[in-house]
C-alpha cells in the first residue's frame, strides 16, 4: 500500500491516522512542490489531485472517499444508516470550514489576510465549534463524535484539529484553541481523542500549518 502526498499534514493526515490506528502497513511516497506539476499530469492522479492511495492493484483518489473506503474495510464506518449519515455530515462540515483557512493562509496582502483570519476567529470557527459541541451533547458519549466507537468522523476531525488547532507549529492554533476551550464537550472530546491517537501523534513528523 502506497500513499502519495506532500510532506505535510493536509488532506492525507486523516488517512494516515486511520491506517496507523488499524495497524495497516503502508509506504509514504512524498511529493515535492517541484515535482508536483509533472506528477499532476502523469496519470497517477485521476482528478489531478492528491492524496492518492495505491492498494490491491487500485488507485484511490479524493481524500474523503479514501477515508470512507478504509472505514468500511476496517470497521470505522457505522452500519446503522443514521449513524453513517452523521459521519458523512461531519466530513462535509469540515470541508465547509477548511477552505477559509486555505484562503487566509495563501493571501499575500497582510491587511486582507488579517481580515480573513478575523472572520475565521469571530464567525466561521465559533459557529462550527458550537455545532460540533451540540452533536457531542446529543451523542451517547463525548469520547466519540458518533456512537460509542471510533469512526471516520473522528479521523476526519483529528486530521484537521491536530494540524491546525493543537499543533505547536501552527501560527493560528492559540487563537483557535481559546475558542475551542469555551465548549466543555469539545474539551472532553479532545482529551479522549488525543489519548486514543497518542501512539501516532507522538511519533509523527512535525509540520507547521
Amino acid at each position: 500500500m502506497k500513499l502519495h502526498y506532500f510532506n505535510f499534514y493536509g488532506r492525507a493526515e486523516s488517512v494516515r491516522m486511520l491506517l496507523h490506528h488499524a495497524k495497516v502497513p503502508f509506504t509514504e511516497c512524498p511529493i515535492t512542490y517541484q515535482d508536483w506539476p509533472k506528477i499532476k499530469s502523469s496519470g497517477l492522479c485521476e482528478f489531478e489531485q492528491i492524496p492518492v492511495l495505491e492498494t490491491d492493484g487500485k488507485r484511490l483518489t479524493q481524500n474523503k472517499a479514501i477515508l470512507r473506503y478504509l472505514g468500511v474495510q476496517h470497521g470505522y464506518t457505522p452500519k446503522d444508516p443514521y449513524q453513517a449519515y452523521l459521519c458523512d455530515s461531519m466530513l462535509d462540515s469540515i470541508d465547509d470550514v477548511s477552505p477559509h483557512f486555505v484562503i487566509a493562509r495563501k493571501e499575500t496582502d497582510p491587511r486582507l489576510q488579517a481580515a480573513y483570519y478575523e472572520k475565521i476567529f469571530t464567525q466561521v470557527f465559533p459557529r462550527w465549534c458550537a455545532a460540533v459541541e451540540k452533536r457531542l451533547q446529543q451523542n451517547v458519549t463525548r469520547k466519540f463524535l458518533v456512537g460509542e466507537a471510533l469512526t471516520i468522523a473522528d479521523f476526519a476531525f483529528a486530521g484537521r484539529h491536530f494540524a491546525i488547532v493543537k499543533n505547536p507549529q501552527s501560527t493560528v492554533g492559540e487563537n483557535l484553541q481559546k475558542i475551542y476551550n469555551q465548549h466543555e464537550g469539545l474539551k472532553e472530546y479532545e482529551a479522549s481523542l488525543e489519548q486514543e491517537l497518542r501512539p501516532y501523534l507522538e511519533k509523527r513528523p512535525q509540520y507547521p500549518f
